[in-house]
């Protein structure tokens, strides 16, 4: 599906006319991701993205791992005891908001996307060529 960028209508500037998936992705098109969560809603999003194993602790070797946060309905309610917003799927699907995720687990997730669908838990480099790194 195509998405029709306003920015550039009104101001001159922005993406492309009508932004698709790539588009959207190589040029960090917003308004595409903004519309996109608001159709899958919160709760969709945080089940599928938790297949890719965000708002969970990767199995890295090391101490202290925190597993980020997922955010959803229930999530939101037990935690703060409040509803989700609309507005918050919006933030939600550009990264933001209540979304937590370490450098590791965007790599972990990048990973389960690179194998079509294989987690393999990271690992950190102890040494290079028998060098022990610092």
């Amino acid at each position: 599906r195509r998405y029709r960028d306003w920015i550039l209508k009104i101001r001159g500037t922005g993406h492309a006319p009508r932004v698709d998936m790539h588009m959207a992705v190589a040029e960090s098109c917003d308004v595409y991701f903004y519309d996109l969560a608001r159709r899958l809603t919160i709760d969709r999003m945080h089940d599928y993205l938790s297949g890719y194993g965000l708002g969970k602790r990767t199995g890295v070797d090391t101490t202290n791992e925190r597993p980020g946060v997922l955010p959803s309905t229930r999530w939101k309610r037990d935690t703060m005891n409040q509803p989700w917003y609309p507005g918050e799927t919006l933030s939600a699907g550009i990264g933001q908001g209540y979304m937590l995720a370490t450098p590791m687990q965007l790599a972990a997730a990048t990973t389960v996307l690179a194998t079509r669908g294989q987690a393999r838990p990271p690992r950190l480099l102890r040494s290079v060529a028998g060098q022990t790194q610092p």
